[in-house]
């Protein structure tokens, strides 16, 4: 069976009910295969259903310019497919938090 990912970013300002909605408004594809795990990218840990997993990825490892940490769509994303291809993934899906399969 092919392993399947989903990847997206939940980050600093994204209110929690966006997180919520976003499983809420998915959960019939996601709980219909055995064989997909979501990443969650974000900044702090989040209480997720069995089938995903958050990825913190610390502010302090943003870039810095201008002496402020800068958020990075590029690293935090990679970060959530570096965690998918450990965990053996061989289909990964990067998506938005707003996004309604």
């Amino acid at each position: 069976m092919t392993q399947i990912a989903v990847v997206f970013v939940s980050y600093l300002k994204v209110p929690e009910q966006r997180l919520q909605d976003h499983f809420r408004w998915n959960r019939h594809i996601y709980e219909s295969y055995n064989s997909l795990r979501v990443y969650v990218v974000s900044d702090v840990e989040h209480a997720l259903p069995s089938y995903a997993k958050t990825i913190v990825y610390p502010v302090e490892k943003l870039p810095v310019v201008d002496g402020q940490p800068r958020f990075s769509l590029t690293k935090t994303k990679n970060a959530g497919c570096d965690a998918a291809l450990a965990d053996c993934a061989e289909v990964i899906i990067c998506t938005d938090v707003d996004i309604c399969f």
